[in-house]
């Protein structure tokens, strides 16, 4: 009988461990999502080094700038 019972309480434990583990990721990715208030950069993908701080052309080959991820 007390084998059953420290099986059911590890068992118990382990999906209490899985299930918070899984709610702490949530809150992660959504603590990782941009807010309006971060400024964003754009890049063009083929010059690296033409930036932005608004969606826009690239100067130099006229490409679409691309918003770089953090």
């Amino acid at each position: 009988m007390k084998n059953k019972t420290l099986l059911a309480i590890a068992a118990a434990l382990v999906l209490s461990t899985s299930f918070i583990a899984c709610g702490n990721s949530e809150k992660k990715t959504e603590g990782q999502t941009e807010t309006s208030t971060e400024a964003k950069t754009y890049a063009c993908p083929m010059h690296a080094n033409i930036t932005s701080d608004k969606p826009g052309s690239c100067s130099e080959c006229g490409m679409d700038l691309e918003e770089v991820k953090k």
